[in-house]
């Protein structure tokens, strides 16, 4: 049985006893939290300023856990269907 949109509606589903099946898809999915750390850096410039944190982000001397968390809200979205 072939919908009114065309072969593009038997994709993930297989034919079984003549009548179409639904086959289940897999996902991958990413879940996106806000985490945020304010510093206090001493610089000639904001430019240097944020080398500087970027070089200690880098260096792994800034790591941001759980108590770093800021926003409630959490996204997820669908990265890739396989």
């Amino acid at each position: 049985m072939v919908g009114i949109y065309g072969e593009k509606d038997l994709r993930g589903h297989q034919k079984s006893n003549g009548s179409i099946k639904v086959k289940n898809m897999k996902y991958i999915i990413q879940v996106s939290e806000l985490l945020a750390s304010r510093l206090e850096i001493e610089a000639e410039t904001s430019e240097e300023a944020i080398q500087k944190v970027k070089d200690k982000y880098y260096d792994s001397d800034i790591v941001l856990e759980a108590d770093d968390y800021v926003d409630s809200s959490v996204q997820f979205e669908v990265v890739d269907e396989i």
